[in-house]
C-alpha cells in the first residue's frame, strides 16, 4: 500500500519532536527515584533484628558443667601435671564452655585476680575470671578418635598466658583460636579470656602453676602483621577495645542477613567507634571503593572508610535486650541508607540477578544523626531523605536483605534458575560515629553560562527544525496538489 508523501513528513515531524522533548526533559529536569526503585524499599531488614543471643537462663559458673559427673571432675588433681588421663574431662569442659554466649560468660565472671586461687585450702574450682596478658607457646592437641566422634570436634589448644603487669604465667586450654593463628609458627599476642579455674598444677619455681580453660581468646593485636591478617586499621580498633578475632565469624556471613554470628562483633564495633575522636577517624579513613567492597569483602573487614552519597532514609533502631543496653551503655542506634554514585561501574547481583548501574546502596549504622534529622524524624522512628552526606566508618561486612528489585528479577526468571538462589540485595554495611551533612548542589539556573548557552542553542535548533519541517511540508503539499489536479484542456477548434 502506498503512503501519501505528506503523511510521511507528518510522522517524521512527530517523531522528531517527541525525541527532542525527551532530550529536553533529561537535561533540565532533576532525576528522581520513586520508593519502588530503592533497593531497600521492601522487606524486613532492620539491623536491630539481630538475635539477642544472650541466654535468659539463670546460670552459675558451676552449672555450665552440668552433665559432667563429679567423679570425672575429680580426675583434675592438684599438684599433678596435665596429661592424657585428663583429656576426656578437659574436652567435655571445653565443649560446654563453647555453648553459652559471650554475654552470659561476662555475667558469670568473678572480679578479682589470681590471689583468690593461691590458697590450696580454699575451693575455687569452676570459677570464671577475666585474665589479660600475652599468649605464647601455642600447641595443638588432637583428641582420641572415639572422643572426637562423641564430642564432634577433633582438637583443642594448649598455651601459656603471661599475665599483664606480672611475671606469672598460667597454663591455658582453649577450645578455639583465631583462624589466622593456625598456620603460624609462633604466637606472642595480647589477649583477654573469660577462663574457668580447673586446678593447681605442677610446682614451678616454688609456685603452683594455675590451670584454666576457656572457649577462645579475645585478640587485641599491637602491630600490623600480614601473616596473621592484621592491618593497621585493626590495630587501631584493638586500641579501642574491639576484639579483632570477632571478624572470623563475620567473614563467614558475607552476603547474608544479619544474625546471631554477627551480634557480638556488631555491638562491640558500635561501642568501639564511639571511643575514637572524630579527628582520628577522618585522618585514617580511605576513600570508599565499591569494587573492593563487593568483589573482595573478606579483605575489607575492619577498614576505616570515608564515603559520600545521598541519604535516602533513616531509621531509629531500639536495642530491646536490657543486658545488651547495660553492657554497652546505649539503648539505640540509627541506620542510614545511602545511594553512592557508581560512575561507569556496574555490578551484577548473583549469578543471574539484575545489573545495577548509576548508584549503589550502602548501609551506615551510627549512634548519632544530624540535629536537623532528629527534629523531623517521625514518631515511628523512620523517615525519607534526599540529603548529600559524608560518612566515616568501619567496614563491617557485605550484608544481604530482601528488596523489590530482587523480587522482580526473581519473578522474571524461570523457576528452575531461581530455585537455589537467595535473591537478596547486597550492600556494604559500615559502622561509624556520625553523619555529616554536605552543602546541597547549586540549583540548575545558577550553575553557570554553559547550561544557559546550551539551552539557547537547543531552542534555536528546535525553531530551525520546526521551520524546516514546515517549509518542506508546504512544498510537498503544493507538489501533491499539482500532481492530483487534472490537466486543463483547450476547447475544440471549430
Amino acid at each position: 500500500m502506498h503512503t501519501h508523501p505528506t503523511l510521511l513528513f507528518d510522522r517524521a515531524r512527530v517523531r522528531f519532536l517527541w525525541i527532542l522533548g525527551l532530550t529536553l526533559q533529561s537535561l533540565f529536569l532533576p532525576s528522581t527515584h520513586g520508593s519502588e526503585d530503592l533497593p531497600w524499599a521492601k522487606g524486613d531488614r532492620r539491623t536491630g533484628a539481630v538475635e539477642p543471643g544472650v541466654s535468659g537462663e539463670s546460670f552459675t559458673a558451676r552449672s555450665l558443667l552440668a552433665g559432667i559427673e563429679d567423679s570425672q571432675l575429680e580426675l583434675l588433681r592438684d599438684g599433678v601435671p596435665s596429661g592424657l588421663g585428663e583429656q576426656e574431662v578437659l574436652a567435655k569442659i571445653l565443649y560446654r564452655l563453647s555453648r553459652p554466649s559471650r554475654a552470659t560468660l561476662e555475667q558469670l565472671t568473678t572480679p578479682g585476680g589470681l590471689e583468690q586461687f593461691a590458697d590450696p585450702q580454699r575451693s575455687r574450682r569452676w570459677t570464671l575470671v577475666a585474665l589479660r596478658g600475652r599468649l605464647t607457646q601455642l600447641q595443638r592437641i588432637a583428641l582420641l578418635p572415639e572422643l572426637a566422634e562423641r564430642l564432634e570436634f577433633t582438637h583443642y589448644w594448649q598455651a601459656m598466658l603471661v599475665l599483664s603487669n606480672t611475671d606469672q604465667a598460667v597454663e591455658l586450654y582453649l577450645r578455639a583460636i583465631p583462624g589466622t593463628w593456625r598456620n603460624s609458627e609462633s604466637i606472642d599476642e595480647r589477649v583477654r579470656v573469660n577462663a574457668m579455674f580447673l586446678k593447681r598444677g605442677e610446682t614451678v619455681e616454688g609456685r603452683a602453676r594455675l590451670v584454666f580453660a576457656a572457649d577462645s581468646p579475645e585478640w587485641y593485636p599491637e602491630s600490623a602483621n600480614k601473616e596473621l591478617g592484621v592491618t593497621s586499621d585493626m590495630v587501631r580498633l584493638a586500641g579501642l577495645e574491639f576484639d579483632v578475632s570477632l571478624f572470623d565469624q563475620v567473614r563467614g556471613t558475607n552476603g547474608l542477613p544479619l544474625g546471631k554470628p554477627d551480634q557480638e562483633a556488631f555491638y562491640q564495633l558500635l561501642a568501639a567507634v564511639g571511643r575514637a575522636s572524630q579527628q582520628e577517624f577522618e585522618s585514617h579513613a580511605a576513600p570508599f571503593e565499591l569494587a573492593d567492597a563487593v568483589e573482595r569483602p573478606k579483605e575489607q573487614h575492619g577498614r576505616w572508610i570515608e564515603v559520600t552519597g545521598t541519604a535516602r532514609a533513616v531509621k531509629r533502631i531500639a536495642i530491646e535486650d536490657p543486658r545488651l543496653r547495660a553492657r554497652f551503655g546505649f539503648d539505640h542506634f540509627f541506620e542510614v541508607d545511602l545511594l553512592v554514585a557508581m560512575g561507569d561501574q556496574s555490578v551484577r547481583i548473583g549469578k543471574d540477578g539484575p545489573v545495577i548501574n548509576n548508584s549503589f546502596p550502602v548501609t551506615c549504622c551510627t549512634r548519632s544523626i544530624p540535629a536537623a534529622w532528629q527534629r523531623t524524624l517521625p514518631a515511628n522512628g523512620s523517615g525519607k531523605l534526599r540529603d548529600p552526606v559524608r560518612f566515616v566508618g568501619v567496614h563491617f561486612k557485605v550484608w544481604g536483605y530482601n528488596s523489590e528489585r530482587m523480587e522482580r528479577a526473581a519473578s522474571e526468571r524461570p523457576a528452575a534458575a531461581a530455585k537455589n538462589e537467595r535473591n537478596l540485595q547486597i550492600s556494604p554495611l559500615l559502622i561509624g560515629q556520625q553523619v555529616t551533612l554536605l552543602a546541597p548542589p547549586p540549583p540548575l539556573e545558577s550553575s553557570g553560562t554553559f547550561f544557559g548557552t546550551m539551552a539557547m542553542v537547543l531552542v534555536a535548533l528546535v525553531g530551525a527544525a520546526i521551520w524546516w519541517l514546515s517549509r518542506s511540508d508546504r512544498q510537498q503539499r503544493r507538489r501533491s496538489r499539482a500532481a492530483l489536479q487534472p490537466e486543463p484542456r483547450l476547447p475544440p477548434s471549430t
